[in-house]
């Protein structure tokens, strides 16, 4: 009987592993002809681009055997959707093609090393037409930045061989790098190429580096472009020269591109098809030694089969079925769906073209609307600016962008001039309008609140409502000295390249009535963890048909009739 047993757990074994050797011959053919299919279909041009590497071949990327969880010498730098802002956070940045840096990973290290939180990192890459970007995920327990040579403090160095010639000193290659108190130099030489930023963190620092492709190749980069990439990290514990020093390949950052590694740009999906394929390729090759070792219980087998049973067995008619192992399979233009849809307070409707017009326009009888935008229709009135923790000091009322999130370190005021409607006008709707033109991928609700500190967008800082006029409590957090703790809307985004509407009835009606000084209002993330950025257009945007628009209702009392504010607030949180 046990002889009978081990023969049928040795046969179903070999009929299983048949069939998943079959599927996975299958499954690694769709795997290339997806990635053929995905290069041909991306949107990218055929040809090569002068000066970059012509695109590898299905069997090259294949040699390579880069994925996500093991990179090895070669790295990926996948092609991103939109781009981050440069402000050390990690929201923007998508998951699977991280490098780990470390004592156990790096290739040479010199000095003392206690462990990976005293000095480590994770890097990823991301690439798009005109930018190569890195984001830096430093561990070191202390944060030291004394010294007048970069390569004695703590910080990151990226070596890059744009050409991948692997002849150093030409205009293709640099050494970058970016000290944590955020001085950044080039081969030891100050430089304002790239655009950096560094946040410290709980255990350590966050770099951020964007570098422009023109540095590095002629003309555009496209999936397939290799370029030569090395990683060194210093560490600097007591003060004066480094006391670790950690490089990813080779002996050094600058001067030996030949032992550097290769950074593969790839299309957002690549990274997953490459992973698969090379797991597959482990696979077959634990399933051959699986296979070798089973072939020694082939004769127990054969014998086994062969022997009469001892006593006859009954089996139910069309009791036996062959399990099928099925493939999943993904439909063109079809998408997953994780959970309920969330509702937006509004469904904004709007278009890319808003009407031209701050001009006051008649609706119905004694109904007026008037829609406010920075320089459309002469209307100037609108200033709006953002405040960023990290850079408590500086004002962005000239960007053309109003940024908002990195765990509530980023907010934006937004403030509009009324003083062409009476004042006893009695308001029937007033909507703030604004267009995401840009996000870090994930969405998020956002809300806005009556600031009630007097402040002056282009003046105002996270520290300051205007000058020498500090917030109660730094980034206008106040609830009762700076904003109303009350929030007025909240909108729940879903996307970029759209409008979004926040309904400010009940303000406006207080501005216009003198109920409450006419401050602006405060836009933020409700979510104290949201780490994702969201990039509205601003007061200064190129496209003024893009910029924030105030559309409100109006119409004046008739006799005896008085002005009263139509209640339209949410109740709710608000930043810390």
């Amino acid at each position: 009987m046990r002889r009978a047993l081990l023969t049928l757990f040795v046969l179903v074994c070999l009929v299983v592993i048949g069939v998943w050797l079959a599927r996975s011959g299958r499954l690694a053919e769709l795997v290339k002809s997806s990635r053929q299919t995905g290069a041909s279909s991306s949107g990218e041009p055929g040809g090569p681009v002068a000066g970059a590497v012509e695109p590898l071949s299905v069997q090259q990327r294949s040699d390579l055997a880069v994925s996500a969880a093991d990179v090895g010498a070669s790295a990926v730098s996948i092609r991103l959707l939109s781009k981050p802002m440069i402000d050390g956070l990690t929201g923007d940045w998508p998951p699977g093609n991280e490098i780990e840096l470390n004592r156990a990973t790096a290739y040479s290290y010199s000095g003392k090393i206690d462990s990976p939180a005293d000095l480590s990192a994770v890097i990823r890459s991301g690439w798009d037409e005109q930018w190569l970007y890195f984001m830096i995920e430093v561990k070191d327990d202390v944060i030291v930045t004394d010294s007048a040579d970069v390569w004695r403090d703590d910080g990151i160095e990226i070596g890059l061989d744009g050409l991948h010639d692997q002849v150093a000193w030409g205009w293709d290659d640099h050494q970058y790098t970016i000290v944590a108190d955020g001085r950044k130099t080039d081969r030891g030489a100050p430089t304002i190429q790239l655009n950096a930023a560094v946040l410290q963190v709980q255990g350590g620092y966050n770099i951020e580096v964007a570098i422009p492709i023109a540095q590095l190749i002629p003309g555009t980069p496209v999936s397939g472009t290799v370029v030569g990439l090395n990683l060194g990290l210093h560490d600097d514990d007591d003060g004066g020269n480094w006391d670790g020093y950690l490089i990813w390949q080779g002996t050094n950052t600058s001067s030996a591109p030949e032992e550097f590694g290769n950074l593969l740009f790839i299309e957002r999906d690549q990274d997953r098809l490459l992973a698969l394929e090379s797991r597959i390729a482990k696979l077959e090759g634990e399933i051959d030694r699986l296979l070798i070792a089973l072939a020694d219980f082939a004769p127990l087998a054969r014998a086994t089969v062969s022997a009469p049973p001892a006593s006859p067995t009954l089996t139910p008619a069309g009791a036996t079925r062959t399990p099928t192992a099925v493939i999943p399979t993904t439909t063109p233009g079809a998408s997953a769906t994780s959970g309920p849809t969330p509702t937006r307070t509004r469904t904004p409707t709007l278009t890319t073209s808003p009407t031209l017009a701050p001009t006051a326009t008649a609706t119905r009888a004694g109904e007026t609307t008037l829609s406010l935008q920075h320089g459309v229709g002469g209307y100037a009135g609108c200033d709006d600016t953002y405040i960023y923790q990290y850079v408590p000091n500086s004002n962005y009322c000239a960007d053309g962008q109003i940024k908002v999130g990195g765990k509530q370190s980023l907010a934006g005021i937004v403030k509009f001039g009324l003083s062409m409607i009476p004042d006893n006008a009695i308001v029937t709707s007033a909507v703030l309008q604004l267009f995401l033109e840009g996000w870090g991928g994930t969405d998020s609700t956002l809300g806005v609140s009556i600031i009630v500190r007097s402040t002056t967008p282009c003046e105002a800082t996270w520290n300051n409502a205007q000058a020498n006029n500090p917030w109660a409590l730094p980034g206008c957090n106040n609830t009762s000295t700076d904003r109303l703790a009350v929030i007025e809307s909240t909108v729940a985004t879903n996307g970029a390249r759209r409008w979004y509407e926040f309904a400010l009835t009940n303000a406006v009606q207080k501005w216009i009535n003198g109920s409450i000084s006419n401050n602006g209002v405060l836009l933020f993330a409700t979510a104290v963890d949201y780490d994702g950025s969201l990039l509205f257009s601003a007061a200064q945007a190129e496209d003024a048909n893009l910029r924030p628009r105030l559309v409100i209702n109006y119409h004046l009392p008739v006799s005896g009739q008085v002005s009263t504010p139509s209640p339209d607030t949410v109740s709710g949180g608000s930043p810390q």
